[in-house]
């Protein structure tokens, strides 16, 4: 959830008038770059947002890009997560709110306190917070996103 310039890791908009709520991360930020006659967008905060989420750095670009459809990846001289292409910021968000609200954030206690690991094929969530153990949503299953982060978790 998107608020006052900051993305709340939460569900519930009334934390978002709550100047002491802790699950928050800076507002993702982008730059367009044309890099040898291409335009690329670069995700300048990749490594802050991927840190305050506590979401893998790489899996989290990797998704954005496939959800893109682009070329995506991690830039060692600017130290960033880039997509091939122009994109708007408000398009990158919207994927980042997606990956919040049904991979990081607990279903039942709304924390985002979330392990996960693959059982039997399916995406296994467990709530360091509420201690609630569950597998993530069926019909997630047949999303890309779902089996990215399955053959991620594989590894």
């Amino acid at each position: 959830m998107i608020s006052n310039n900051e993305l709340y890791l939460t569900t519930n908009e009334a934390v978002t008038f709550d100047p002491n709520y802790r699950y928050k991360a800076p507002m993702p930020l982008f730059e367009i770059r044309k890099v040898k006659g291409s335009q690329i967008t670069y995700f300048t905060n990749s490594s802050i947002i991927a840190s305050s989420i506590q979401f893998n750095e790489q899996l989290l670009i990797k998704i954005i890009g496939n959800e893109l459809s682009c070329r995506s990846g991690y830039d060692d001289n600017y130290r960033c997560g880039f997509f091939k292409g122009v994109f708007e910021k408000q398009q990158i968000n919207n994927i980042i709110c997606y990956v919040i609200q049904n991979y990081i954030i607990c279903q039942v206690c709304d924390y985002p306190e979330i392990e996960m690991y693959v059982k039997k094929g399916c995406i296994k969530q467990n709530c360091k917070s509420c201690g609630k153990k569950r597998y993530v949503k069926n019909e997630l299953e047949i999303t890309k996103i779902y089996q990215i982060i399955v053959n991620h978790l594989n590894k």
